[in-house]
């Protein structure tokens, strides 16, 4: 446990700092994307100074998380891809029969002026750096003392860790605003995500599954124009995913202890 909070206090220690060194020492003369990159390693530096910490069986063990071994895994792998286009596709066809519209999807313009440099930067900065220190590290060490806690602490502490985000200017959490409307559908979504991952993790030990479904879910969420009313139904489709997948795993839960007793 206290390697854990080490872990964490690392992430947070050199990605606030760097955010806040940017906010109040630099906010003119940093350009906020190299800023908020820069601030976005944190998770990485923390997994290093932890593998650091730790022998050479456990790190090969770690490399292992990488890839998927079982055909399970595989299926898992397959919907952690397809999830997130299905609640995104889903959730413009809810939108057009609840408000009798026909919206159809359309290119972020900056995404299309640059779609491969958008592709390449939304994997590592995002998805592989955060999924290798929360889901890879943090989570898979506190699932083997109890899965619900763990899956309380990574998903509050990851929504925590994005706060200062808010506060550079020309951001993308900085457009959305820290008390609006759009700034709680982000943290909503931030933790039903968080849940979801977690699971994903938890069935197959995978950190590639976690990547995948990260990645997927940032990028329909850039490259396409996303109204906040689509927004509100894709937070309204994963609550429902995060709760019925939370139902599964606790009656499956129950049932491994009853067989085990």
């Amino acid at each position: 446990m206290k390697r854990i909070v080490m872990f964490y206090l690392v992430a947070f220690i050199y990605s606030w700092g760097i955010w806040l060194i940017g906010i109040w020492l630099l906010p003119e003369s940093i350009d906020s994307v190299l800023l908020v990159s820069i601030g976005g390693i944190g998770p990485f530096i923390a997994v290093i100074y932890y593998l650091v910490q730790k022998d050479t069986i456990s790190i090969k063990g770690f490399l292992k998380r990488f890839y998927v071994t079982e055909k399970n895994s595989y299926l898992v792998l397959l919907f952690s891809f397809l999830l997130p286009l299905v609640v995104f596709l889903l959730a413009y066809v809810i939108h057009n029969i609840i408000y009798n519209q026909t919206l159809f999807l359309q290119l972020e313009s900056e995404f299309k002026a640059q779609i491969l440099i958008s592709i390449i930067f939304l994997f590592f900065f995002g998805p592989l750096p955060e999924e290798i220190a929360w889901r890879g590290i943090a989570f898979n060490d506190l699932m083997k003392k109890n899965v619900w806690n763990a899956q309380f602490l990574v998903a509050i502490l990851w929504a925590i860790w994005h706060i200062p985000l808010f506060f550079i200017s020309n951001s993308y959490q900085a457009e959305l605003g820290l008390f609006t409307n759009n700034g709680f559908l982000f943290f909503a979504n931030t933790i039903l995500l968080s849940v979801i991952i977690g699971w994903m993790y938890f069935l197959t030990k995978s950190i590639l599954v976690a990547v995948v479904f990260h990645f997927m879910v940032n990028l329909t969420g850039e490259m396409f124009v996303v109204s906040i009313e689509i927004t509100y139904i894709k937070t309204i489709l994963y609550l429902l995913i995060a709760i019925l997948s939370s139902v599964i795993f606790y009656i499956f839960d129950r049932n491994q202890q009853t067989n085990f007793k």
